[in-house]
């Protein structure tokens, strides 16, 4: 496994992306959405792309009282690969009940 896919062994990155990503579920407007949470990823492969990698695997969605297994897509960027994984933003959350699919496109955490 070449350094740019360590990502797949950082425990404390997807530690931050499960709280991060359930935070951000739960300021949405949408009234069903936002009383989903995340609960744990398990990265299984990751693909070079020409943005930066994209890391499939399972996860689980919970909506309120049931809990589902979903198949999960992140986006990371270049500049994310090799240092400071643990300070990103959330700019995209895509969950597709329906398919159990969760898309999530992440990238460095901008300054105000």
């Amino acid at each position: 496994m070449s350094d740019r896919h360590q990502i797949l062994n950082d425990k404390v990155f997807w530690s931050y992306l499960e709280f991060y990503a359930s935070s951000w579920l739960s300021r949405l407007d949408d009234k069903v959405l936002k009383h989903f949470w995340i609960d744990g990823f398990l990265p299984e492969m990751s693909t070079n792309t020409k943005y930066g990698i994209e890391v499939e695997g399972m996860t689980w969605v919970v909506d309120g009282q049931r809990q589902a297994p979903y198949r999960f897509i992140i986006s990371v960027p270049q500049k994310m690969l090799y240092h400071r994984r643990q300070v990103f933003s959330i700019e995209q959350i895509e969950l597709e009940q329906t398919r159990q699919r969760l898309y999530i496109d992440i990238g460095p955490q901008r300054s105000i």
